[in-house]
């Protein structure tokens, strides 16, 4: 996991922990640092893959958790958040990336079908985006064909860092986790196959400071944050 301290002037306080899976990673540190909350109530992003998460967050790990819905209902039941206080923050959209030379156009699924049999490799995460991708392939009738040319990131990796590195030529993975990487190319896909991960925020079950969570929550959900969120590739809620 990885950790990025907000800009607050106040040293001596102890800072409210944001706890965050990749995906939101670039938008929740930059909100972070950034933040005129800070200034009152300082805080510091905790960042972790969601595989790594589940199994080692505690009660007492933070005062805010930001992830997707499966995972904070997960977390839920485990007894690490707490129940009756999640907010619905974002949508995360999925997306297609490659790096090939200019990107093939999709106009329907039959572009779409023609392209996942034509590459040599694919990568894709084994999170809620994967699967959906497989349900796509699934759904065109190439699902055995997709998986077995598949080149799965590994745990803590980024489908974008597979691409990058020439060992996938297509990926699929949360767009604001591919557009990390600005040598891809991000293809559009048919509107039948679009789809988003809804991203919540919940309160650890032994965050004490309520002042001081009430002030991030909102900041974390103002008006004034939606053009960041838009730039790494998120859509808030409200």
């Amino acid at each position: 996991m990885s950790t990025k301290v907000s800009a607050g002037p106040h040293a001596n306080m102890i800072p409210l922990k944001i706890v965050s899976t990749l995906a939101t990673r670039r938008a929740i540190e930059m909100v972070v640092a950034n933040a005129e909350t800070a200034q009152r109530h300082p805080a510091v992003a905790i960042i972790g893959a969601g595989s790594v998460l589940v199994k080692t967050l505690r009660d007492n790990s933070g005062d805010w958790f930001l992830g997707p819905e499966g995972l904070t209902q997960q977390l839920i039941a485990q007894g690490v958040l707490r129940e009756g206080t999640t907010v619905n923050l974002l949508r995360s959209p999925t997306a297609m990336a490659w790096t090939g030379g200019p990107p093939p156009e999709l106009a329907d699924r039959r572009d779409v079908r023609t392209l996942l049999l034509s590459v040599r490799s694919v990568s894709y995460s084994m999170a809620e985006s994967g699967r959906h991708f497989l349900r796509i392939a699934d759904e065109l009738g190439i699902g055995d064909a997709v998986r077995s040319k598949a080149v799965l990131p590994a745990p803590g990796e980024l489908v974008g860092e597979v691409l990058r590195t020439a060992r996938a030529e297509l990926g699929f993975q949360q767009l604001a986790e591919l557009l990390e990487f600005d040598e891809l190319h991000i293809l559009a896909l048919p509107t039948e196959f679009s789809s988003s991960i809804t991203y919540q925020l919940t309160r650890f079950n032994g965050s004490r400071d309520d002042e001081a969570a009430a002030a991030w929550l909102g900041h974390l959900r103002s008006p004034t944050l939606h053009a960041t969120w838009q730039r790494q590739g998120l859509n808030p809620f409200c």
